[in-house]
């Protein structure tokens, strides 16, 4: 009888090593998905807020000269920032260090104060064929 509880206890440590090794594995699965979950949130975010300034620029450039929009330019917390790229696109950067690239119907385009303002007030209009953004 006392050799099958010696054996007992091996087996019960091998068993309960097994479960701890496959719940560390579930953490770990876990918190890359959580890391997963929330770059594409950030990255959603700046999709979101690109196209609705990428639409009102293109708005506004097919339009035509004197065309003018003002919209509150509102990003998600994530949105670090938006700038034009090469010309024909619109770029939104985003905490996780990724961006997102919108493409514009004009490569005539303007930022009057250096960098595309978020979370406020901006006027995008349209003078002699040039878009222009800027802080209203």
């Amino acid at each position: 009888m006392a050799k099958s509880r010696a054996q007992l206890i091996p087996e019960s440590v091998v068993v309960i090593a097994l479960l701890m090794f496959v719940l560390m594995m579930v953490l770990i699965a876990n918190k890359q998905f959580e890391f997963q979950s929330a770059q594409l949130q950030q990255q959603l975010q700046a999709s979101t807020a690109a196209t609705q300034m990428a639409s009102a620029i293109n708005k506004v450039a097919a339009a035509g000269d004197g065309a003018q929009v003002s919209f509150y330019n509102s990003v998600g917390p994530s949105v670090t920032s938006m700038q034009f790229f090469g010309g024909r696109s619109l770029q939104a950067s985003y905490a996780a260090g990724g961006y997102v690239s919108v493409p514009l119907v004009t490569n005539k385009t303007s930022n009057i104060s250096g960098a595309i303002s978020i979370n406020r007030q901006v006027i995008v209009k349209n003078s002699n064929g040039t878009v222009y953004i800027q802080p209203a």
